[in-house]
């Protein structure tokens, strides 16, 4: 057996894998899930009904059954694009109109995204106007998905394109250690991106209004105080004009920092439970843990880029995907490869050490919120939440070790002792 043959074994065998563990995973999230609908655990039966409880199994059930269709249709895709000859296919297209410079290496990157992207529509719209509606959450209108479709595309088209092509300028003159030199401008783009997202980017999907309820906002601004957080401005975000999901977060970075409530957050929780929230995503910035989930990110990308690297010298493997190898002609090639279909199963493998991480730092900061507001809030919100959220109370363990990046709602309550 030819040492290309042997790589091409390698690939299937990852793309396998990673088809056959999620398959499995959610096979056994929906057998517990369906074990358990029947009734409501009892830590919850006087604020969870059986009926909601019951409406949250359908729920989980029905994106367990949605995440197994595509995770198999991508798998699909990706044997076509690799194996299949789409990418070799692209990539002689482009090359007999532009040959093989910056410019050919950029149009087959945008035009593989746009293919992809076209792709990757029907599920989309499948997700929106079919899962999500069914359960009650949807509430975006078909225009305005397909508008926020093009302002993604052509946002990330824009942006993407630009960092790309220093990527590839990089790869190519950045001599022996061009992963260093690139890991820098990711980096870089990353801290830029945090900084100007707020102002100029998430303004073109949402509107953010200024919080001003008069019980809530002196409330919030007190705890920031004795906390030692500063933040630009409280802001509402307009979420339920695409669904009746709710959340809160934080953006920015340095004197761009922002807190923004989801309206269908405000809509759910009362004063109290709202500041028990506020304080809760405080623990995570006065824990570090944002600080530590930026440096985590940043090893991995020296990680990645290493291994690119490495892979960069064994060119070969584009050989055996039917795509030219030769030396400055299948960088592009290479690193559209590894994004796509390299990175993804070696992350998802890596899934349950990052969930375990997540989790903990969760119940962190739910130790830090009673700490700054009440207990009976903090549990409040949570439960509200799970069911606002429809978020099923009896999740499979396993399907939580690897998934979950926060603790099931009897874990947290547990932990809160209220």
């Amino acid at each position: 057996m030819t040492h290309d043959i042997w790589l091409a074994w390698v690939v299937i065998a990852i793309f396998a894998l990673h088809w056959a563990t999620v398959l499995w995973l959610e096979a056994r999230q929906r057998a517990h899930v369906l074990r358990n609908q029947s009734q409501v655990p009892t830590a919850f039966q006087n604020e969870v009904s059986l009926a909601e409880h019951q409406a949250a199994a359908r729920y989980a059930l029905s994106k367990s059954v949605f995440t197994s269709w595509t995770t198999t249709a991508s798998l699909i895709e990706a044997v076509c694009w690799t194996f299949g000859g789409g990418l070799s296919w692209l990539q002689s297209t482009v090359s007999h109109g532009l040959g093989d410079g910056l410019t050919a290496q950029l149009t087959f990157v945008a035009a593989f995204i746009l293919i992809h992207s076209l792709i990757q529509l029907p599920f989309s719209l499948y997700s929106i106007f079919v899962v999500e509606a069914e359960h009650g959450f949807n509430r975006s209108s078909l225009s305005l998905w397909f508008i926020d479709q093009i302002k993604g595309l052509v946002l990330g088209l824009i942006l993407g394109l630009a960092l790309l092509a220093g990527v590839l300028q990089l790869m190519s003159q950045g001599g022996t250690h061009w992963w260093i030199w690139v890991w820098l401008l990711w980096m870089s783009f990353q801290i830029v991106l945090m900084i100007v997202a707020p102002r100029w980017l998430m303004p073109l999907f949402n509107t953010f209004k200024p919080f001003e309820d008069e019980h809530i906002r002196p409330r919030a601004e007190a705890l920031m105080q004795a906390v030692g957080f500063k933040a630009k401005d409280f802001q509402v975000m307009d979420a339920s004009r695409r669904s009746s999901h709710a959340n809160a977060f934080f953006t920015g970075l340095g004197t761009e920092k922002r807190v923004v409530f989801f309206d269908t957050l405000l809509d759910k929780l009362n004063a109290g439970e709202v500041i028990a929230v506020l304080a809760h995503e405080l623990g995570h910035f006065k824990l570090r843990h944002v600080t530590w989930m930026f440096i985590t990110q940043a090893l991995v990308s020296a990680v990645f880029l290493f291994g690119l690297d490495a892979l960069q010298s064994r060119m070969e493997v584009l050989s055996v995907l039917g795509l030219e190898a030769a030396s400055g002609q299948g960088r592009h090639a290479l690193l559209l490869l590894s994004l796509y279909w390299l990175l993804p199963p070696a992350l998802f493998f890596l899934k349950p050490l990052g969930s375990a991480l997540s989790r903990r730092r969760e119940f962190q900061a739910d130790a830090f919120a009673v700490q700054h507001a009440q207990a009976p809030d903090l549990r409040n919100a949570l439960i509200k939440l799970y069911k606002g959220n429809s978020s099923t109370l009896t999740p499979d363990p396993l399907y939580v070790w690897f998934h979950h990046s926060h603790p099931p709602a009897l874990d947290r309550l547990r932990q809160l002792h209220v």
